[in-house]
């Protein structure tokens, strides 16, 4: 079974083995609540931050972008 596993040990020193996903929050026009949602998994922080710069909704907008990496562990049921 594989499952993914967040694991962000250094925001600022992407990890090569990781798969990344990103965090896009923003405020809701009207009440002023917090929004968020994630995108994709990325197979390098390169391509992550590439989907941010080209997105269009994001290029336009006051959004709060985050790359947060991700780990692939398998795990024994014991069978």
């Amino acid at each position: 079974m594989d499952n993914v596993v967040s694991i962000n040990p250094k925001k600022s020193e992407p990890h090569p083995d990781n798969e990344y996903t990103v965090l896009v929050k923003y405020g809701h026009p009207v009440t002023h609540i917090q929004q968020a949602s994630i995108f994709g998994l990325f197979s390098s922080f390169e391509l992550a931050q590439e989907f941010i710069n080209t997105f269009p909704l994001i290029q336009d907008q006051n959004y709060i972008c985050e790359i947060i990496p991700f780990n692939r562990i398998d795990i024994n049921n014991g069978n």
